[in-house]
Order: C-alpha cells, then structure tokens, then sequence
C-alpha cells in the first residue's frame, strides 16, 4: 500500500479535502495543513487529523546554522535529489521569499525544513507528498527528503485536450517531468492505454487543435486592469501589511512577510502608468519571419526551480535568443495575457532597444503567433507544445512533459542556441505519424478533472465538485499504483 501526504496549502485544501475523501482504498491518505486556516477548512470537511506544518517547524529551528557536517549532508542530498541541477546555495538563490534574508538565517531555515521533512516522512513512512509545483524552499526540500527515502514529490497540471475538456497531468519531483508519458512512450503503439483514442480519433484532434485559435486554458482567470480595483487592492495591501506584520516571526512567516511586503497591485498601477509613457508594442504582422518567445511570468517556479535558477533574467536571455537567429529572422515576444502589468516598464524598455525583437501587445492571441511563426523558443511553455502539435521547430531550455519528443531540441546551456536555430527547418521536423505515435502516450497518460482551484477557477468553471473530486481522485490513483 502505497501512502500519499496531502500538503493542504491556501486553494489547493478546497481541492485535497473532497479528493482525500474518495481516494481508493489502496492508497492510504494522510494531511498535513500549511497552516491554521487550512487545518479549519479541513475540520470543517470532517478531516479532523491534520497536524500543521508552521506549528510543527519550530521543534527542528535551531539558534545556529548548520555546521559543517550537517552543511555537507545537506550538500549531497540536494545534488543527489536533482541530479546535479541544485546544490544547497542554488536551492536557496531560487527561494524569493528568502532575497535579501541575512545568509547565516537562510542556512538555520533551509536546515529546519529539511529535517522537519526527513522526520515527517520517516515518522509516517511517506511515499508521496501531493502540493503544487515545487516553488519554495520549503517544499524542495520535501522532494529532497523524498528522494533520500526512495519516494517522489507529486504536482499536477492541466492539460491540453478535446475543446471544453478539463483533463489533467501527475508531474514528479522538481522539474514538469511526467512518469506517465515516459512509461507510456516505452511501449509499443496501441499497448499504451489510451482508451477511446483510436488512430483516427488522433487524427482528428490534431487537426481540430491546429484549426483552431483558442489558447490553451483560455477561460484563467484574468487579473483586473482597473485602475479603481488596483488602487482600492493597493490600500487594502497596505492596512494588511501595517495589522499583521509585527505580529509574524521573520523565520517560521518567513513566506507570509515576503507576501506583505509586496504590493503587487501599487506596481502594476506604476507599470499601466509607465508602459503608454515609454514602452512601444509593436503592431503583429503575420507574414513576416519570425520565432516566438512567450514569456513566463515571474516570480514563478518556471524561471526558479524549473530552470535550474539558469533563467531567472528572461530579458537578458531574449537578448541572447534574439541575437543569435538566423540574419532576416525576427523575435515576437508576447507577455502572459492572465496577468497584466507585473512587469516593470523597464524590462520592456530593453526589448524595445533590440533592433530584430518585436514586443506584442498580451492581448494577442497566442495561438495566432504560433501558427504563423518559424518557431518557437521556451523554457517550459505550453506554447512549445502547442507549436509541437502545429509541427514547427521548437527549443526549449528546461525539462517538460513535451521535451521527451522527437521534434523538440533540449538546450541545456544558451550557448548551444545559434547552432540549433540555423539546423531547425520545417522540413527537418518528423512527420505526423510521429507525432500521432507522441499523442496517443500523451492521451494515456493526463486523467479527466480540473485541479487548477486558484483564484476560484474551478467555482466558477460551472463543474459538479464531487464528480470532479471523484475523478481526481481515480486518475492520481492510476498514477501512484505505477509509480
């Protein structure tokens, strides 16, 4: 029997609750609340045995940081876990909650959360901690204690399907890597256990998608624009900030006082303000030739834990991108539509400067540029999926669940770009059936369900919550049984 920790964290324990609740019989359930509201909301779903984790980290604070030893320990463990990608320094770097903390508080925390999780895991014989994409310390350090055991983090995305579908993807450890697509991809074509999708059904899904020009999860939750809902959120941030901060320990609310300091809604009124006084987006003109960057938003855990911490500069590295095509060929770069106005006006200033990038509008429907363009160049984008099925050249800098194939060329260093760019044509890309052969791994791998609870998306998707919960719950069975 395997056994799988529920780590309930703000939306995701409106999720993890119901779900617990069907889970099969052979998988044994247990939670661990984040906090006390999340501990709340579970008591009042009847989930009474949910002890918390910011009650629990003091026990495993200590008053100094780590010795040598205990530094060195942690050392191995890290690189072991990530293959290399990570050692304790990089780990910390990639936590944003921890800029500008004094370094000898970042080495006691770090510290504290990795024992905090040794001792969890062994204490409750854990195989699986089930949270959100790896984006803070505290839960890289979970995938640490995992690996060190022989068990695996567990996150989960959503996934491209039939239009008006939610279906979903079980990721594993630290980067988007899907144990079910590399599983599923070792077995012959029509062993893999994509039920329902016959090769003509691929067929026709792959030409439906590149038919069509709705954006992957399209229907997200937008962030208001408003000037009057931003003002009214920024001094609202403000009281917030003035009520609870002194209230908060700086080491166990380490995240929580990150979170108070900013005031994401003041900057993006600074921004509106700053992009119609110095920033130009360029009209979008389809026939040119061009390759597309979509850019990630930040601080997210695509640009820190995903890409090694390599990326975190995504403007320097679209200066490196744009500066190596190929003479005639231009840059589109285009900013996530779901959340304007987090990015400084001076980032866009840069881009402006460089003669061959093309800035767009966010507005512009992503779909479009990829379908029109040469190619594209991500880190861990859906658009290097959606630009895969729409057979163009893709490069991506980062390990996905779409990385695996054939037709996309993994970078592991910006170095390698120029060389790869100028060998990329259509013409060199597999066929089709190479692609169907991609799809029907992909199709037997991601489950039906929505998972994406934040920001109310799921309420307001219209969806029966316990059929969903139901589902869910079948799907990261099917996932945890073959892991």
């Amino acid at each position: 029997m395997k056994t799988l920790c529920f780590l309930d964290r703000l939306e995701l324990t409106d999720l993890f609750g119901p779900v617990s609740q069907v889970m099969p019989e052979d998988i044994r359930v247990l939670h661990l609340a984040y906090d006390t509201p999340e501990a709340d909301k579970l008591a009042a779903m009847g989930i009474t045995d949910a002890p918390v984790f910011k009650k629990l980290l003091p026990a495993f604070l200590k008053d100094t940081p780590p010795d040598a030893d205990r530094l060195a320990e942690m050392e191995r463990l890290i690189v072991s876990a990530t293959d290399g990608a990570f050692g304790l320094n990089s780990a910390i770097q990639s936590d944003r909650t921890m800029q500008g903390m004094d370094y000898a508080d970042c080495l006691r925390l770090a510290d504290a959360y990795l024992a905090f999780w040794q001792d969890y895991v062994a204490k409750h014989e854990v195989d699986h901690i089930l949270h959100e994409t790896v984006s803070l310390l505290f839960n890289f350090m979970a995938a640490v204690a995992l690996a060190e055991r022989g068990g695996s983090y567990l996150f989960c995305i959503m996934s491209q399907a039939e239009p008006g579908s939610y279906r979903f993807m079980v990721m594993e450890g630290v980067e988007l890597f899907s144990p079910d697509i590399t599983r599923a991809l070792a077995l012959p074509p029509g062993t893999r256990g994509a039920e329902g999708y016959t090769r003509d059904d691929l067929r026709a899904f792959l030409e439906e998608f590149r038919n069509s020009i709705a954006t992957f999860f399209g229907g997200a939750v937008t962030q208001s624009v408003a000037w009057h809902q931003l003002a009214a959120k920024s001094l609202r941030n403000i009281v917030r900030r003035q009520a609870r901060a002194g209230g908060l320990d700086p080491m166990i609310d380490a995240i929580e006082l990150w979170g108070l300091r900013q005031n994401t809604p003041a900057e993006k009124l600074r921004n509106l303000r700053d992009y119609r006084r110095d920033v130009r987006f360029d009209a979008y003109e389809p026939d040119q030739t061009y390759w597309f960057y979509p850019l990630h938003l930040e601080p997210e855990a695509v640009v820190l834990y995903q890409s090694h911490g390599i990326y975190t500069n995504q403007i320097k590295l679209i200066e490196n991108i744009a500066g190596q095509l190929p003479p005639g060929h231009l840059l589109y770069v285009k900013d996530h539509p779901h959340d304007i106005g987090y990015r400084a006006a001076a980032d866009y200033r840069r881009l402006n400067a460089v003669p061959n990038i093309r800035l767009l509008d966010a507005g512009v429907p992503g779909k479009q540029v990829i379908g029109n363009a040469y190619g594209v160049v991500t880190i861990t984008g859906t658009a290097g999926f959606e630009a895969m099925l729409m057979r163009k050249p893709v490069v991506a800098f980062g390990t996905t669940f779409y990385t695996g194939y054939q037709g996309v060329s993994q970078l592991d260093h910006i170095r390698d770009l120029r060389a790869t760019l100028h060998g990329l044509t259509p013409d060199s890309l597999p066929d089709d059936e190479a692609l169907l052969d991609y799809l029907e791994a992909y199709f037997a791998s991601i489950h039906p369900g929505m998972i994406s609870f934040f920001a109310g998306r799921a309420a307001k998707s219209g969806i029966d919550l316990d059929e969903n919960a139901r589902v869910v719950a079948q799907g990261l069975a099917r996932t945890i049984r073959a892991l």
